[in-house]
């Protein structure tokens, strides 16, 4: 006997995000996930690897971190992906996403001034980091900053990190 399931497309809201810091002009863009072996993570990374391919980025091993999902595993693999010239981080969930944010702050990164960050989940966790957010699926939340961190500001309108 079937019965009904609902489920969230770990594919597709990897790609919209990668896409979206992309268009934001992000170039190094890290992969904060969940354990190897966890479907879902499994799922993120392989979507991110079509992504890259078709924008012609390369995926960079060093931008691509395993952990458990939690707010400390976050700060620590964000950390070593900002130290790894990311600007923009995806993280496979929303505690992820506050120890990426608090990596940031930190290393003395204002987010999304000079770092973007997208968590995934939309838990209400993400209202106590402080810094401004806005959404863009409901997979994901995005806090976005230009890829470019050397932009006086956002009339200037350059978007680009090459």
């Amino acid at each position: 006997m079937g019965f009904a399931t609902v489920s969230t497309d770990d594919g597709s809201a990897a790609e919209q995000a990668i896409q979206h810091l992309h268009q934001l002009g992000h170039r190094k863009i890290g992969l904060l996930l969940g354990p190897a072996g966890h479907q879902p993570s499994v799922r993120k990374l392989a979507s991110a690897q079509r992504v890259f391919a078709r924008l012609g980025l390369d995926l960079d091993p060093a931008l691509v971190v395993n952990g458990l999902y939690s707010i400390e595993s976050g700060q620590a693999g964000a950390t070593r992906l900002l130290q790894a010239g990311a600007t923009g981080i995806v993280c496979a969930s929303d505690p992820l996403a506050l120890g990426a944010i608090r990596a940031a702050k930190r290393a003395g990164l204002v987010v999304p001034a000079d770092v973007s960050v997208v968590g995934f989940d939309d838990s209400a966790l993400m209202s106590l980091h402080g810094a401004p957010a806005h959404h863009r699926a409901s997979a994901h939340r995005c806090d976005g900053a230009r890829g470019d961190r050397h932009a006086a500001g956002p009339d200037r309108g350059h978007h680009g990190r090459g």
